[in-house]
Parts: structure tokens; C-alpha cells; sequence
């Protein structure tokens, strides 16, 4: 007999805190640690330059860049996620983590370039390979992680494929961590975003702000340990007119993802919408062509506005403000809808409700 899929224990660290706890009741009072960053670029205005503007992970991740700065990411939140679980509780857990998505190797083509190809993220190497994060779990439980019982995926949705395939086997009785850690506060990748017109710049009206954040989540069966939340049905698609396919926005996958989900209008929705046009194009369509959406827009939480776009780390995010906000009370429904929505083709759907 299947097994109603629960999550039991939680772990992060983003710009507003080192534990979920934190960084999610200072999400809550409106707190905001968005400040300079060691990236310089002209002011659109005076062409003066000035620093970007992100939501970096300060103190314990000072002094960290590039993978480095990953793995200590998710060291932090593995350690707020040991404070409430037993190291030998996931020794023998199953451990699913989504990584980060690389850009595709060109800026995305103008929409006045009819003729431009379509950029895509090609072959380029991972930003975080999936071997040190298997060494690091190895370090934190003390207990050496079987190729077996780890999977990696990629991107925001990565994160919702592994949310879906913990659920299934949590169904089965098995118990998975699933993580996902993410930074683009990095200097390579905000000259990066940079130059593909992406960041939101001193001067600017639009683009990301970046940010940074490692989310860790104990999903296995009912019954098991108290559940904090539980896992919903997820969903997902493929959008051709994408950010990089120099075609508008249509938000036709989105709202479909939805629609096949069957979220009522008592879900409220996390969207990853990061103040870049383009992205709120795919949002606002995808609003008026879900009925769901369309009903519960006015509920919608926005944790970019806290933390600065955390990239693959997005949904997760959003959904350790949705568990929280079961845990004290002020979510504003049952049902959380997490959307994520990748650069390239990918879009996601997952529903995590209350206890």
C-alpha cells in the first residue's frame, strides 16, 4: 500500500540567516540584506561605474568563490538540517540533489532578430559536480553514500524532478534527503548575466538581483518521524519560446503545468519571478491562461523580493517559506503551488501542504 509522502526535517542557509528557521521568519518581517558586491558596472544613467547590487550569504561564506563557495553553502545548511535530524537517521537515505543550471554559451537573441538562432546551454561543464557533493555528504553523515542511493538532476525544475522521484519512493518506504544549492553571486557568473543583459544594474528598472542559497529536505513515508508538510502531485513541461529562443514570452507550458496539476484556487502561489521582463512576461501569460492562477494571483509570494534570484535553489526556497509559514501559522492556505521555470526550455510544478 502506498505511503503518503512527508516532509520532516529541513535545512538552509540564504542571505538572511544560516538556518531555515532564520532566514524564513526574516523573510516574514520584510528584512532585506541586499547589499554591493565585487563586481563593478556602468550606472545606465551617468555610466559612472558602481557596484552590482545581491544578496550574498555573509560571515561563514566570506572568502569563498566558485565551487568552493557551493560546497560551503550547502555545508551550512546540511549542518542546520543534522541539528534537527540525527547523522544515522540518513546514512541509509537515498540523497537526490538538483545542481546548478549553466547558462547557455551566448546571450539571449534580440526579439527584433527573427532570423537568430536559439541560444541553449550546450555542453558546458558543471558548475558543481555531483562527486564533491557526494564527499561532502560523506563528511556530514560520516557514512559513505553509495552510487546507488544518489541522484543528481539540474536547474530549477531539476529540483522539482527530484521533489517527485523522493515522493515516489517515499511512497515505497524510502527515505531521501533532497538538496539543491545555488549562487550567482559569484564574479564570473554576474559578468556572465551581465553580458547576456540579464542583471539588474545601478540605474536599471529591471533584471535579476542575484542571490545565493543551499536547501536540504527529509522526504520520506507517513508515520515515520512528525511531519512538517506534506508532498503534493507535481508536474512537468517544455516551453519552445523560452528566454533564450528570441521568441516573446507565452507562458503556455507554465499555465499547462498547472492546469494538469489540478491546483485549486486554495493554492497560493511561490513563483520564482525575478524582476527580469522576460520572466515576468512567461508569469503574467501564464496568470491569464490558468484558471487556478488567475484566481490566487492576489495570494502569490515573490522569495526573490527577500533573497535575490537563488537559481536552481529557487523553488526549494520557496518551498522552506511555505513549510514555515505552515509551522506558525500565517500561510495563507493549506496548499502551497511551487513554479519553477528554468532559462532554457524546462517548467515545473509541485503542491507541498500542510501537516
Amino acid at each position: 500500500m502506498a505511503r503518503t509522502p512527508t516532509v520532516s526535517a529541513l535545512g538552509m542557509a540564504a542571505s538572511l540567516g544560516h538556518d531555515a528557521v532564520t532566514a524564513c521568519a526574516a523573510a516574514r518581517a520584510g528584512i532585506s540584506r541586499a547589499g554591493p558586491l565585487p563586481v563593478w558596472v556602468p550606472n545606465v544613467d551617468t555610466q559612472d561605474p558602481e557596484p552590482v547590487v545581491g544578496h550574498a550569504v555573509d560571515g561563514l561564506a566570506d572568502g569563498f568563490e566558485g565551487t568552493g563557495r557551493l560546497l560551503r553553502l550547502a555545508e551550512l545548511a546540511l549542518s542546520d538540517l543534522l541539528r534537527s535530524t540525527p547523522a544515522a537517521d540518513l546514512r541509509s537515505a537515498h540523497w537526490l540533489v538538483a545542481l546548478p543550471e549553466s547558462l547557455p554559451p551566448s546571450a539571449p537573441p534580440g526579439l527584433l532578430e527573427p532570423d537568430a538562432p536559439a541560444a541553449e546551454p550546450g555542453d558546458a561543464a558543471p558548475r558543481l559536480a555531483p562527486e564533491r557533493l557526494r564527499a561532502l555528504i560523506t563528511r556530514a553523515t560520516g557514512a559513505p553514500v553509495a552510487p546507488q542511493r544518489f541522484a543528481g538532476f539540474v536547474g530549477r525544475v531539476g529540483w522539482v524532478r527530484a521533489m517527485g522521484h523522493a515522493a515516489r519512493l517515499a511512497e515505497q518506504g524510502t527515505t531521501c534527503v533532497v538538496g539543491v544549492t545555488d549562487s550567482l553571486v559569484d564574479p564570473p557568473m554576474l559578468r556572465a548575466l551581465h553580458a547576456h543583459g540579464r542583471l539588474h544594474v545601478p540605474g536599471g528598472s529591471v533584471g535579476l538581483i542575484p542571490g545565493e542559497a543551499s536547501v536540504w529536505l527529509v522526504v520520506g513515508p507517513d508515520g515515520r518521524r512528525a511531519a512538517q508538510a506534506r508532498v503534493g502531485a507535481g508536474a512537468l513541461g517544455v516551453e519552445p519560446a523560452h528566454q533564450y529562443s528570441g521568441r516573446p514570452p507565452l507562458g503556455r507550458a507554465l499555465a499547462d503545468v498547472v492546469t494538469r496539476l489540478g491546483a485549486g484556487a486554495d493554492a497560493w502561489p511561490v513563483t520564482d519571478c525575478n524582476g527580469e521582463p522576460f520572466r515576468s512576461g512567461d508569469w503574467g501569460h501564464a496568470v491569464v491562461r490558468a484558471d487556478a492562477l488567475r484566481a490566487s494571483v492576489g495570494a502569490a509570494w515573490y522569495p526573490a523580493t527577500s533573497v535575490g534570484d537563488t537559481g536552481a535553489a529557487s523553488a526549494a526556497v520557496g518551498a522552506a517559506f511555505a513549510i514555515r509559514g505552515f509551522a506558525r501559522g500565517y500561510a495563507p492556505a493549506s496548499a502551497a503551488l511551487l513554479l519553477a521555470a528554468d532559462a532554457t526550455a524546462p517548467r515545473g510544478a509541485l503542491t507541498v501542504l500542510a501537516p
